[in-house]
């Protein structure tokens, strides 16, 4: 296999992750075709995250500038590990064990069951106020870390589901208050999803939230706490809620808000067909355009930015099936609409795929309506 080299430490990369981190035993065509794969999908890619992570920062709405230079070790390790980690698997919630003394086994068991029914009906809630009714009625006996973290989760569907657009901050009081007091109880899964949950939200006081964050940063500290790429991702998005969007100031260590921008940085993104169809519109109208670029002051990658003669850039980010739950964008699509809109760059212009196949669906004069689609999508996004 000959590569230049620009292409050596993809090779490198390959390399590693079929020998290093997961031993395998195969003939040497198996290998040269895993290898070559691996090479022509991931080689250009890997550059440009790599160049991305060398010089990277952010600045807060204090103005404050906080650059973190990342070596391009620092990088090529990173992305060896999300290679050979493809397949990790999700963080359980920890449940309280239980004690194989047969006098306590009945008990447990009972427990067990009540927290089963105690969750379902916490599942089952109808609206925001019956969900939280249902914590003013149990959670000074019956509510667990588990119990909180489904609490958390279950409200922000609420809130991406626009019942309760317009909520006090005042309304969550009483659950912070007792999430703070069981804080100490939770593993990190069940910490990542509380604060993610309120950076989806965007409802809550921040300040309330600081000391979810401080407990974050001793366990961390302490070696207490094992994170996983997935939290890595909820934390440094409730991050930018707290410190960019809001303007409070970070303690998180710096070595795990690193780590959480290199794991964010890296994410692997693919292009589209429906990405790829948007861009061919975008150049019969006369744009030209760069694909798969990242954010400077985010980290969230961008599907492509557009370019006209002397108008400014614009963010292209085309969304597929899987940023939406029955047309409603998930709490990761909120999230980085709101979040690159209020922080980046570039205005930002997102085309949802069942917009976009409204028009593709074998009507008359495609071209000339989808033409027409992204025109008036971009004169609203000059208007606003």
């Amino acid at each position: 296999l000959f590569v230049n080299n620009r292409s050596s430490i993809t090779v490198h990369l390959a390399f590693s992750n079929l020998f290093l981190f997961k031993p395998i035993s195969c003939n040497i065509m198996t290998i040269t075709r895993l290898l070559s794969s691996f090479v022509t999908k991931s080689c250009k890619q890997q550059q440009c995250q790599i160049r991305a992570l060398q010089t990277f920062s952010l600045r807060n709405t204090r103005g404050e500038n906080n650059s973190y230079k990342i070596t391009t070790a620092d990088a090529s390790r990173r992305i060896q590990q999300n290679y050979a980690r493809r397949d990790y698997q999700k963080y359980p919630i920890v449940q309280e064990k239980e004690s194989t003394d047969s006098p306590v086994i009945s008990n447990n068991k009972t427990n067990s069951q009540n927290n089963e029914s105690l969750i379902e009906r916490i599942e089952n809630s109808k609206t925001l106020n019956d969900l939280l009714l249902i914590f003013q009625q149990e959670h000074k006996t019956e509510f667990r870390p588990s119990h909180i973290s489904t609490c958390w989760n279950k409200a922000t569907d609420f809130i991406i589901g626009n019942e309760e657009s317009e909520t006090n901050p005042e309304f969550f009081l009483p659950l912070i208050e007792h999430t703070i007091t069981i804080i100490k109880d939770c593993n990190e899964q069940e910490i990542s999803n509380i604060l993610w949950s309120n950076a989806v939200m965007n409802t809550t006081n921040p300040e309330t939230i600081a000391p979810i964050f401080s407990h974050l940063s001793d366990q961390y500290n302490d070696k207490k706490i094992t994170l996983a790429k997935e939290n890595l991702y909820q934390i440094y998005q409730a991050y930018l809620w707290f410190t960019c969007e809001h303007g409070q100031t970070s303690v998180l260590p710096n070595s795990l808000l690193k780590e959480c921008i290199m794991a964010f940085a890296t994410q692997e993104n693919i292009a589209s067909d429906h990405l790829k169809d948007v861009l061919v519109i975008f150049k019969s109208l006369g744009f030209k355009s760069k694909e798969d670029l990242l954010c400077p002051k985010t980290g969230y990658g961008i599907d492509a930015v557009i370019t006209h003669e002397d108008s400014p850039q614009v963010a292209i980010v085309a969304d597929g099936p899987t940023h939406f739950v029955d047309y409603n964008p998930t709490g990761n699509t909120i999230l980085k609409h709101r979040q690159l809109g209020n922080l980046g760059d570039r205005p930002i212009l997102v085309v949802p795929y069942w917009e976009w196949n409204q028009i593709t669906d074998g009507q008359r004069n495609e071209i000339k309506r989808k033409e027409e689609y992204l025109q008036r999508a971009l004169d609203s996004l000059q208007d606003n």
